[in-house]
């Protein structure tokens, strides 16, 4: 299925985002909050799609350099020009992401993302996510 392997390959079974959406739809709500003093979360919201390629660079980089503090991430993205939801979820260093059920119905296009990690710099994952952004000119 064409966008099923733009990201690193991972064998991460623990953990189903599809059937835990379709559980309890709210999952992914913007929650912050603090588990103690080191582990931290944090939500990345936007409804502009993003760049595939620009996605899969930010993430190399970050795992590259927050992955052992990276305790947790997941969520669904709106990848520009695909007309299904992409399903990304990682653990550390290894992620992953696979295309899933088609956008429409109560499935507004919106990307969210919600990290769990040790001392993460919120700000830079959001100002690097929002880099990824397609410009308005490219949007159709």
């Amino acid at each position: 299925m064409e966008g099923t392997k733009w990201l690193k390959p991972s064998d991460i079974r623990s953990f189903d985002l599809n059937a835990i959406i379709d559980i309890e739809p709210d999952f992914l709500a913007d929650l912050a909050h603090e588990h103690d003093d080191d582990v931290t979360s944090f939500v990345y919201r936007t409804k502009v799609p993003l760049d595939r390629d620009k996605v899969e660079e930010f993430f190399s980089e970050m795992v590259a350099t927050y992955g052992p503090a990276m305790l947790r991430y997941k969520g669904v993205l709106d990848i520009h020009g695909v007309d299904r939801r992409t399903v990304f979820q990682g653990v550390h260093m290894m992620f992953g992401a696979s295309t899933d059920k088609p956008w429409g119905g109560v499935d507004e296009r919106e990307t969210k993302i919600v990290f769990i990690g040790k001392q993460l710099p919120a700000d830079l994952f959001r100002s690097g996510l929002d880099n990824c952004m397609i410009r308005e000119d490219l949007r159709q």
